[in-house]
């Protein structure tokens, strides 16, 4: 019953919502629906993606929230109608005089320096037949769009010379010198170039995505975000499949994966101690704030994570040694000594 509530969802199942329909209590369908993700990541095709690719990078999580005091406007404010002070019995302008803000507003540029800020990177094979949309999704989390970052996941998992759009952000601009053909859209100014260039299948992922942040779950933290991610991509790969087809999918999925990593004994405390993050050189989690708005927190102090011996925030990889990685993390790292 829980796996047929949680598949017929087009953008996700709450366990809450699991819970009132199946009656069982809000931890044990947590746990279900998280073994549903890591089987569904643990078996995703990993092969190199040809022909076509989009790529796209989507802002998670880190959100500042809107403050709880009532701000007095400073002068000539620029404050929208909907939050403008209502005059009665004046006319014209004076009747719609702005006068307070009903929160105080921080900057959008500002949630840029939050520390549990994200990007689920998104990678799309696009199908060669007109009408048909992607093929095949994969889905990474990363601290921010760095050229070190996308130009590793690239290697990972698109095979050279491979075409690939994306937009017009700076940390694709090594694409091309690395072998692949590349070409952008300018999302500041249009939606697709006049060569009908556009990033519109990885932007129709990120917006099941966003849905699901927003209107399903509410919250997606950076602890189970790549799980998140993983069964997103899932349900955009298996979107043209029947509800039996898919269920039948998961199922294979589950008995392939075997043993879970994550969930195995999670009453007595989360396997998981910290999030399945990919990064290349230094933890990024570990530099100072560079805004006032962002503060310190658990992530940003090593040794408050609880992480044992070999780990990579206390040692970082070598061609030797790659087993203080999780499984997770070792599978989304480029081959070492690649070009």
């Amino acid at each position: 019953m829980g796996m047929f509530l949680f598949i017929t969802s087009h953008k996700g199942n709450p366990a809450l919502e699991m819970r009132r329909r199946i009656l069982h209590t809000y931890r044990t369908n947590f746990l279900l629906a998280g073994k549903f993700r890591e089987a569904m990541q643990e078996t995703r095709d990993e092969t190199l993606m040809t022909g076509q690719v989009q790529i796209d990078g989507l802002h998670l999580s880190g959100k500042i929230r809107k403050g709880r005091t009532i701000k007095r406007p400073k002068s000539d404010p620029k404050i929208p109608k909907k939050y403008a002070v209502q005059n009665p019995g004046q006319e014209g302008d004076a009747a719609q005089e702005p006068g307070r803000q009903h929160r105080s507003k921080f900057p959008r540029w500002a949630g840029n320096f939050m520390p549990n800020r994200r990007i689920g990177m998104v990678f799309c094979q696009v199908s060669p037949n007109k009408g048909e949309g992607s093929t095949r999704v994969l889905t990474a989390v990363i601290h921010r769009e760095t050229a070190a970052e996308i130009t590793a996941l690239t290697k990972q998992w698109v095979a050279k010379e491979t075409m690939l759009w994306t937009d017009e952000c700076p940390g694709f601009a090594n694409l091309k010198l690395m072998g692949y053909g590349h070409e952008t859209v300018n999302h500041s100014i249009e939606f697709s170039s006049p060569k009908g260039v556009n990033n519109n299948q990885a932007e129709s992922v990120n917006s099941r995505i966003r849905r699901a942040e927003f209107g399903i779950y509410h919250r997606i933290t950076p602890k189970y975000m790549d799980l998140y991610l993983s069964e997103m991509a899932w349900r955009e790969n298996t979107r043209r499949m029947t509800t039996s087809e898919q269920f039948t999918d998961l199922g294979e999925r589950l008995l392939r994966s075997g043993k879970s990593k994550i969930w195995t004994n999670y009453a007595r405390g989360p396997a998981r101690k910290d999030e399945n993050l990919f990064w290349i050189g230094d933890d990024p989690r570990l530099s100072k704030p560079k805004s006032p708005y962002s503060r310190p927190t658990q992530t940003q102090n090593a040794g408050a994570l609880g992480l044992g011996p070999g780990s990579r925030l206390t040692a970082p990889i070598t061609a030797n040694d790659r087993s203080g990685l999780p499984t997770a993390s070792r599978s989304l790292l480029p081959p070492l000594g690649s070009g």
